[in-house]
């Protein structure tokens, strides 16, 4: 009895050249797609108040496509492949994935998750990277400019700054996956990518700490029960400002406020001040300057000149130590090194 031979269905690559057209034709195409997936990845971003490291789109270079078609024996690569358009975001904190996956399952349209968000396994080489394979909403392609991007789907990931640290190194020694890493480093690649976890989640709580710490200090403004046996520190600091001068904002900004305030703590702890009632004691005594120099300073330049708190606590401070206004002098001669 004659056996029956099986066809091995052996995957031959398409021709170089064919792809290389196509890819280019189509190049532009997802371009566009990826410039629109930033766009309104960034925008929702910062409507949801997320603090992120980066954001950046890119498509696939022709070579590193080819590869892969290769690679996973693709006979329908412009289908089968689906990250040649992709956008990164680099956030800052653990609990920021969840938030960011969040917004992408609100956004787009999701046919893939790689991960689910938050789920690290135990042997999960690059740990906490995750992948959303996403196409535009119907909705959000009005127009004829969109006419050509229905169905084109983009790569979003989305990993933390120390995972992108990670995976930058790892991949820059050609490891990625876990085969690829020789025996005898393994030991010291997984303990090095165990301390990068371990930093991630330390982060984490010191975020936590600190939003812990603001709220208590802000409640106890709101219940008029601040204490004033505090140690002298930025939050400390901030947080009497509001409760000593709560008419009085500290900066135009939220980032000039921080500048302005950290550089008051630096110069109160200069001259060798430790506690916030330290320092209420002083300003209780030359409250009266703070008017005195505002009507000066009204003459000598605007009818609408008014100290931020900031200013107030400074001008009280010269009038009531002279250590202080001497330090401050220094300082702006740069006699005194500004950190």
């Amino acid at each position: 009895m004659t056996e029956k031979m099986t066809a091995i269905d052996y995957f031959v690559p398409p021709d170089k050249n064919s792809i290389r057209i196509e890819y280019e034709k189509r190049a532009p195409l997802y371009k566009q797609l990826a410039e629109e997936m930033e766009f309104i990845l960034d925008k929702e971003i910062n409507k949801r108040d997320i603090k992120i490291h980066m954001i950046k789109s890119r498509i696939k270079e022709f070579d590193s496509f080819y590869r892969k078609i290769e690679v996973k024996e693709c006979r329908n690569p412009f289908e089968g492949i689906e990250d040649i358009c992709g956008v990164r975001i680099v956030c800052l904190y653990p609990s920021d994935l969840e938030r960011i996956g969040k917004m992408i399952e609100d956004l787009f349209l999701v046919k893939e998750t790689s991960r689910k968000v938050g789920e690290i396994p135990s042997n999960q080489f690059d740990y906490s990277a995750t992948h959303y394979i996403v196409t535009l909403k119907s909705e959000q392609m009005k127009g004829p400019r969109y006419d050509d991007l229905r169905n084109l789907k983009c790569e979003v990931q989305v990993r933390t700054i120390l995972t992108d640290a990670w995976a930058s190194v790892s991949h820059h020694l050609f490891y990625k996956k876990d085969i690829d890493v020789p025996s005898d480093l393994k030991r010291d690649f997984y303990a090095l990518m165990g301390l990068f976890y371990v930093a991630d989640t330390h982060f984490e709580l010191l975020k936590n700490r600190k939003e812990k710490m603001i709220g208590q200090l802000q409640e106890s403004i709101e219940a008029h029960k601040f204490e004033l046996e505090q140690e002298l520190n930025l939050e400390t600091l901030k947080a009497y400002l509001e409760w000593k001068f709560p008419d009085r904002k500290a900066g135009d900004t939220e980032r000039d406020a921080f500048r302005n305030i950290s550089y008051l703590n630096y110069q109160l702890q200069l001259v060798g001040y430790k506690t916030l009632q330290e320092l209420d004691q002083r300003i209780n005594k030359t409250a009266g300057v703070i008017r005195r120099d505002e009507e000066m300073h009204k003459k000598q330049h605007s009818a609408a000149f008014r100290f931020y708190s900031v200013g107030a606590m400074r001008v009280c401070m010269r009038a009531a130590d002279e250590n202080f206004a001497r330090v401050e002098d220094e300082l702006t001669k740069g006699i005194v090194k500004k950190r």
